[in-house]
């Protein structure tokens, strides 16, 4: 086992013993291969580095890499519980809508930016919050965007059948919307998470996503250099709430497959680098 990981396992025992709640938990045993291979992604960096984790979400990733790394490590989202959460720990956190203002930092501030589970989100062309991340990133700096695969075989294979690949925006019973209000990203937002909340089997409300040509040339028209572009591969999922699942027949085999062709894995992670 090469000393990355052997950190990035450590990095896993220290942020267990700082998460509390069940969501927080559940969170993180379905997401930790995601985790682990986005770490392992991670560049080598210096002790002076300084790392901008936009679109933190609960903070876990912001955590893990203060924990290995030790460097300056920034958070940007929308929800006051992380400034209570993170500030603690070093990590200075700023309270900001990234997708409707200007990241709140100077020209060439940071060595890496993290741009994770973020991209399906946008209700929008994603080009702003793109250039904004090129801004702060110092010259020769590196993002790191981790995205579902749209061609992910699962996907096919519902879109065969006829069913969705991502959820939908209505429901039979749902209260009346009107128009305007899915012009405004907080509220849609707001809307979507209710109403897939109250379904069994709730993923997160993605507008929209990317195949990795679309997810490069965005990046690339941006001004990025790409400098890898994976298909994590799948594992079990870690997570005792999702037993059935690992040991489901044809979740074994798409496991089995997916290690042939790489392009019908879930999940896409891309570095690239400020030219």
């Amino acid at each position: 086992m090469n000393v990355k990981l052997l950190k990035i396992i450590e990095a896993f025992d220290y942020l267990n013993g700082f998460i509390g709640t069940d969501k927080d938990k559940s969170y993180l045993n379905i997401h930790k291969q995601r985790y682990i291979d986005t770490l392992l992604a991670v560049p080598d960096l210096r002790k002076e580095a300084k790392v901008l984790d936009t679109g933190s979400g609960f903070g876990h990733l912001s955590v893990m890499v203060k924990h290995i790394l030790g460097c300056d490590v920034y958070a940007v989202d929308k929800r006051t519980i992380l400034m209570e959460r993170l500030s603690p720990l070093g990590i200075t956190y700023k309270q900001n809508d990234f997708v409707t203002d200007s990241l709140p930092f100077d020209d060439n501030t940071f060595d890496l930016v993290l741009f994770c589970e973020v991209l399906e989100h946008f209700n929008f062309f994603p080009q702003k919050v793109l250039y904004e991340i090129y801004r702060v990133l110092k010259p020769g700096g590196y993002v790191l965007l981790t995205t579902p695969n749209l061609y992910s075989l699962l996907k096919r294979v519902r879109f065969a059948f006829g069913k969705r690949i991502i959820e939908p925006y209505s429901y039979p019973g749902d209260e009346k919307h009107v128009p305007k209000e899915f012009l405004d990203f907080d509220r849609a937002h707001t809307i979507m998470q209710e109403r897939l909340h109250k379904r069994k089997g709730f993923g997160g409300s993605h507008f929209r996503e990317y195949d990795m040509k679309e997810t490069c040339g965005l990046l690339v028209e941006t001004g990025f250099k790409i400098i890898k572009d994976v298909y994590p591969r799948p594992q079990i999922l870690f997570s005792e709430n999702n037993v059935a699942l690992d040991l489901n027949p044809l979740h074994i085999a798409y496991r089995f497959i997916s290690v042939i062709n790489p392009q019908w894995r879930n999940q896409m992670i891309v570095l690239a680098e400020k030219t």
